[in-house]
């Protein structure tokens, strides 16, 4: 089991490396935006309420007349 998980860790290493690289030699781009971002949650595979969570603060915003 351990050599999966140290293979599988590897794998996990190889792309995110790759992946910074990519943003490194610009061959990805990052984007600006004009407005505010909230990040709400992280990926995971569901159940973990993030709509709900969604769903209440975009009110709680539109209560407060809070647009940008």
């Amino acid at each position: 089991m351990k050599i999966i998980l140290y293979s599988f860790s590897l794998i996990y290493y190889i792309i995110i490396s790759l992946h910074q690289l990519c943003y490194k030699w610009k061959i990805f781009s990052k984007t600006k935006f004009n407005a505010k971002i909230i990040s709400i949650g992280n990926i995971e595979a569901g159940g973990t309420g993030k709509t709900p969570m969604t769903i209440y603060l975009s009110n709680l915003l539109a209560e407060k007349n809070i647009s940008h």
